[in-house]
């Protein structure tokens, strides 16, 4: 069934399982909620990306859907017979336009999720897919940004720390063009056309899902 399961049913589960278990998640994060709420969009975003991961999967698992989370380059998003659906993008910028994205070849059907956050977890959210080769738009021009970011584990505990080196790394913008618009397949939230990009709005996560 493919991205068909990505539905009204999906946000749902994912919305109640985030939620409930977004506590857990700050009481492990350095300085809690006040901390966490204090860095850029892109520290919390980066904070959060494999945990919601996690989240992701145990949706798929509650709902035993056909597909899984997988941890490749290009992709993070594939079906029972190992065949890629998508790479899943995150962003806590909930005002941006676009998310960012390293170097690797990509698959060109994207999952995207952006989302604003508050002590309880998810107060709005966009979750919508799109595929790239049915459009014009595509990534930026790459761009260096001045640290890597190195995953680091503790040989005593096994935990994953995140640090950064001083070797540069090439990510890129995905960014969707106006004239895209109509190939969104949008499940919570609304697209917005500025003069040249769509802005993928967030809704309350309150707001009726049917």
């Amino acid at each position: 069934m493919g991205l068909k399961e990505i539905n009204k049913k999906f946000v749902k589960e994912y919305i109640k399982i985030f939620n409930s278990k977004f506590s857990i998640f700050i009481k492990s994060y350095p300085g809690g909620y006040e901390s966490f709420n204090n860095k850029s969009y892109g520290t919390k975003t980066d904070a959060i990306t494999e945990w919601n991961n996690d989240i992701l999967l145990e949706v798929i698992r509650s709902l035993k859907l056909k597909m899984n989370i997988v941890d490749k380059h290009g992709y993070d998003l594939e079906d029972l017979n190992n065949n890629p659906l998508a790479e899943i993008k995150l962003t806590t910028n909930y005002k941006g336009i676009g998310f960012t994205c390293n170097n690797f070849e990509k698959y060109n059907i994207f999952l995207l999720i952006r989302m604003k956050l508050n002590k309880n977890g998810i107060e709005k959210l966009f979750i919508g897919s799109i595929d790239l080769n049915k459009c014009k738009s595509n990534y930026s021009k790459v761009h260096l940004a001045d640290r890597k970011k190195i995953n680091t584990t503790c040989p005593n505990c096994n935990h994953t720390f995140i640090t950064y080196g001083d070797r540069k790394v090439d990510f890129a913008t995905l960014r969707i063009h106006t004239t895209d618009r109509d190939k969104f397949s949008v499940i919570h939230g609304k697209i917005k056309p500025n003069k040249k990009w769509c802005r993928e709005e967030c809704l309350d996560v309150t707001s009726k899902i049917e």
